[in-house]
């Protein structure tokens, strides 16, 4: 987890130098990061189902060896084109890496200590995010951009004999080892094509076709998934999952806290730099107390996990964001944002690490890998769909003539209503997210 939230958070910054050494425009190669998250956004339920039916251990070992062979050819790609495939690549082993350690976590810790161990793994992930931009840049800058992906492979190699030594096999023994794989490449061809039409938004705008057509094609087809389903004897997916009202409920939940957290990066990114004039060190200090208190939500929401229900936390995390939030869109002095964005942190970090373990908790644990997967799909695709409306939306208000800064308070207002809105309706009619 660690591994693959640093490598994207790193490469961000990254990717001018890439450019001028392959001699590409910057935008032509973003399809390094688009492509990543394309490959992952399409392939994490397929991904969580594969440990399901042929062993956990195996797919996450796998997952790691495609992730680690894929980081050694983009640390030695000669041209774009190469570097790009290979990381695509990159985020199909993603794609295995993100539901299996869940999973795995899940089928090897007892349940009165699985909430721990599931906490302090997304604490870890958070680590990898806060240190990304900073090795990254500190690798770009010193031997090259080249050993961010050279930087990553010890990494992956310990993960993968860890996994091998420290955890048994397990998987659904009541599932043949057989794959839907009608199933498999409707859903994630649906997916692949509305993750490309939310990559596509901030150059073709909202109402371009290719973002119409695409988005429209893929919502078909996953419209058309469950159809699918009910018609395979040993389906993907199965769809009475949600049915579940706690899984649906928690999932939610997370997602809204994802969506803020995601839309607050960037307009915080914004407005402290192109309105406040702060420079980008200066900017990534301030980012410190969010990436610091995100990363200390992970172990928190697995200690509250063990001794509260997911109502609870779920309902205090949303609360904590949102009105954190609205505290961030009166604080004037820059130097406030250090404290509020620690308590953004806290309560997005709790509503993301939760939404992941708390829905571990109301499935069967043969069925771990399946519900990780689909609620990871739901988190980031659904938070990648937010942030795109964020950018949209900050667009057409200072098009419509309003104020940078007045704009990104209007939409921070709005996240913070939806994150209260969330905890409201959550603590009173949340019964069933035990």
């Amino acid at each position: 987890m660690f591994c693959v939230q640093l490598d994207f958070f790193a490469l961000t910054l990254a990717l001018p130098r890439m450019a001028g050494d392959l001699r590409v425009s910057t935008t032509d190669l973003q399809w390094a990061l688009s492509g990543y998250m394309l490959a992952l956004g399409a392939f994490l339920v397929l991904g969580g189902r594969l440990g399901d039916i042929f062993g956990r251990r195996l797919v996450l070992v796998s997952g790691l060896g495609i992730f680690g062979a894929a980081a050694a050819l983009c640390a030695v790609a000669p041209t774009a084109g190469l570097l790009i495939a290979f990381r695509i690549l990159q985020g199909v082993g993603a794609a295995l890496i993100f539901p299996m350690t869940v999973s795995v976590l899940s089928s090897s810790f007892p349940e009165q200590s699985r909430g721990q161990a599931l906490g302090r793994v997304f604490g870890l992930g958070a680590v990898g995010t806060a240190l990304g931009p900073f090795v990254g840049g500190f690798l770009t800058a010193g031997p090259g951009w080249r050993w961010i992906f050279w930087f990553l492979v010890p990494f992956v190699v310990a993960a993968a004999v860890v996994t091998l030594v420290a955890t048994r096999e397990s998987r659904d023994e009541s599932m043949p080892r057989r794959l839907d794989l009608t199933g498999a490449i409707v859903l994630s061809t649906g997916l692949a094509l509305v993750t490309y039409a939310v990559d596509r938004i901030p150059t073709s705008g909202l109402t371009g076709p290719l973002v119409w057509g695409t988005g429209l094609a893929g919502i078909v087809l996953l419209a058309a998934f469950p159809l699918v389903e009910g018609h395979v004897r040993l389906p993907l997916i199965d769809m009475r999952l949600f049915g579940n009202k706690a899984f649906v409920l928690v999932t939610a939940v997370g997602t809204m806290a994802n969506i803020a957290y995601a839309s607050t990066v960037f307009l915080a990114t914004l407005y402290l730099q192109d309105v406040r004039g702060l420079g980008p060190l200066t900017a990534g200090l301030v980012f410190l107390g969010l990436s610091a208190a995100t990363g200390f939500a992970g172990p928190l929401a697995g200690w509250l996990g063990g001794r509260y229900s997911a109502r609870v936390v779920m309902t205090i995390a949303d609360s904590i964001g949102g009105l954190s939030l609205l505290a961030l869109t009166f604080s004037r002095p820059w130097g406030a944002y250090v404290p509020v964005f620690c308590l953004c942190g806290l309560g997005f970090g709790l509503g993301w690490s939760f939404a992941n373990i708390g829905t571990q908790r109301v499935v069967r644990t043969e069925r771990s890998g399946e519900a990780a997967g689909v609620t990871q799909t739901v988190l980031i695709v659904v938070a990648g769909v937010g942030l795109a409306v964020t950018a949209t939306t900050l667009e057409a208000l200072e098009a419509a003539g309003g104020a940078p800064s007045a704009s990104v308070e209007v939409i921070l207002r709005v996240l913070a209503a939806g994150l209260l809105l969330s905890a409201i309706l959550l603590a009173a009619f949340g019964r069933e997210a035990r």
